[in-house]
């Protein structure tokens, strides 16, 4: 995205988030989680975006994919799995909705979704919209951060909701007004610093999942329980570790878009100075 000039710019249609999903490149949630939408539409599943919120956007700033998978009335109820493909974060199973709350471990840190209660929503919490109905919470601090004996006990306690999400059913139209700020607006998180996430390796066993995360100039390579942080001091320095993890990227897109993020990081860092 940072790579493309500003005034080309743009969301995507649905034709080109069909492009981005077939190109294996990767892409943003609403790329990703429409896609994968799209995909188990066509193979005959019941699967639909919902609207969410990721680290305290406006609603509708996160799509998340829903399937619904339908029983016989024999069996009980119809079983809602989330699919968050383009969150980010680990998640490495389909979460049952219908079974909460759902706790997972990854990265020494573990993380649980539930279904908000009245008291969770509100101006004084950390969910972002009132309408939410459901959130998933980081347990232990964060994935990006180093930590020591001396904080350690109050980190294990700590709770932060990483995303919460209204199970409501939307139409890839819904999301316009968030996909052309994020796409488009010199403000957009995601135009400002970069955000790249996959797993290096992933199988039935979770104790040998392994992920890459980068944000900014800090490197996170993890596992279940372990993790290992490098931090960078120049854009420079981290582009050819981006390169090696994420090798369908194309290497001038992201000079150009990390040109884009050096910018901002002297345009904030001069700011600073006053």
């Amino acid at each position: 995205m940072s790579s493309i000039p500003a005034e080309s710019r743009a969301a995507p249609t649905v034709e080109e988030v069909i492009a981005v999903g077939f190109s294996g490149r990767g892409g943003v949630c609403f790329e990703l989680n429409h896609f994968m939408q799209l995909l188990l539409a066509a193979l005959g599943f019941d699967a639909f975006l919902v609207p969410g919120s990721m680290f305290r956007c406006p609603r509708g700033g996160h799509a998340i994919t829903v399937v619904r998978l339908q029983k016989a009335e024999s069996q009980g109820p119809d079983g809602l799995y989330l699919l968050d493909v383009g969150c980010g974060n680990p998640l490495d199973v389909p979460v049952p909705l219908h079974e909460l709350p759902h706790r997972r471990q990854a990265g020494g840190c573990e993380y649980e979704f539930r279904a908000l209660e009245s008291t969770d929503t509100g101006t004084n919490c950390l969910v972002s919209d009132p309408r939410s109905t459901h959130a998933r919470f980081q347990i232990g601090g964060s994935f990006l951060r180093i930590d020591n004996d001396d904080d350690n006990k109050t980190e294990q306690k700590k709770e932060t909701v990483r995303c919460d999400f209204e199970l409501a059913r939307c139409d890839f139209a819904d999301f316009g007004e968030m996909m052309t700020h994020i796409f488009t607006d010199p403000a957009s998180e995601l135009l400002r610093v970069p955000l790249l996430f996959r797993y290096l390796q992933h199988g039935p066993d979770p104790n040998l999942h392994e992920w890459v995360l980068i944000h900014g100039m800090k490197f996170l390579v993890a596992g279940r329980t372990k993790k290992q942080l490098t931090t960078y001091q120049t854009y420079d320095e981290i582009l050819p570790v981006v390169m090696k993890h994420f090798p369908t990227l194309d290497e001038g897109e992201l000079r150009a878009a990390f040109r884009q993020f050096e910018k901002v990081l002297q345009e904030e860092m001069a700011l600073f100075k006053f």
